[in-house]
């Protein structure tokens, strides 16, 4: 029994160690941030970039034995909390559904703010795919730039400012007059919006483009 408790002890002890390992290499990733948003501030350069991040839990994932999802998870929190010495973000949303795609996607290090309609003041607005104000984003010439998928239901962030292209694997994000594909969503008898893949645009007519994601193991 005493054998067993020193091991234990012995034990918590690394898991002591490893913590504050890995809570010093936070802090010292946090400092390197501050560094780039200086840089990023002095070219008005964007602060949340989606196609970064995703580049991110990708490289980790093939690095390690984690799932893509699960480096997601860990890394989503470590880089918002890194981030606030940039800028906490303002983020609308008008529906209580969207407050866990909001966590998914940026971490703990925001300002999730309700908002019944769309304001132009809000740095990122999150929407469900149902909601009423999906039109109204499209209209002020927003554009999405990720999304978040929950269950059986699609969230998608809009920006002022649109991600960069990067790979042919991006998803597009185009209003139609009629269905492309079977996840297209009626925005109104004469509007959807549906995804397509970069390398199947050329495929596809009388569209708008109104923002892409990079598709990483989405």
């Amino acid at each position: 029994m005493i054998e067993i408790t020193e091991k234990f002890n012995n034990l918590r002890k690394k898991i002591d160690n490893l913590d504050k390992e890995i809570l010093e290499l936070i802090i010292k990733r946090e400092e390197v941030v501050k560094k780039v948003g200086e840089l990023k501030n002095n070219s008005y350069s964007r602060i949340y970039i989606p196609e970064r991040e995703n580049d991110i839990f990708k490289k980790l994932s093939d690095f390690s034995s984690l799932s893509y999802s699960d480096v997601k998870n860990i890394f989503t929190e470590i880089i918002s909390f890194c981030r606030k010495k940039e800028k906490i973000f303002k983020i609308g949303y008008d529906d209580s559904s969207s407050l866990l795609a909001i966590k998914n996607i940026f971490g703990s290090h925001i300002t999730p703010v309700f908002s019944e309609s769309f304001k132009n003041d809000f740095d990122y607005f999150i929407v469900p795919a149902i909601s009423k104000n999906l039109k109204q984003l499209l209209n002020k010439n927003w554009q999405i730039i990720n999304y978040e998928k929950i269950l059986n239901n699609t969230f998608f962030v809009f920006s002022k400012i649109p991600n960069e292209i990067k790979t042919k694997n991006d998803i597009f994000f185009v209003t139609t007059n009629k269905k492309i594909n079977s996840s297209s969503i009626e925005i109104d008898k004469d509007l959807f919006l549906s995804s397509i893949y970069k390398k199947e645009l050329d495929k596809t007519t009388n569209f708008k483009i109104i923002g892409f994601s990079n598709n990483i193991l989405k």
